[in-house]
């Protein structure tokens, strides 16, 4: 999936605030349709 590629290409690429990143990350992983509906 296009959304899924690009949160990994924002976890392998972190910012600054990498930490709050890889938790929407996770949000992402539990519920999907959370951040895509």
């Amino acid at each position: 999936m296009q959304p899924f590629s690009f949160f990994m290409v924002w976890i392998f690429f972190p910012p600054l605030h990498s930490f709050f990143n890889f938790c929407v990350f996770l949000l992402f992983l539990v519920h999907p349709t959370f951040l895509f509906p």
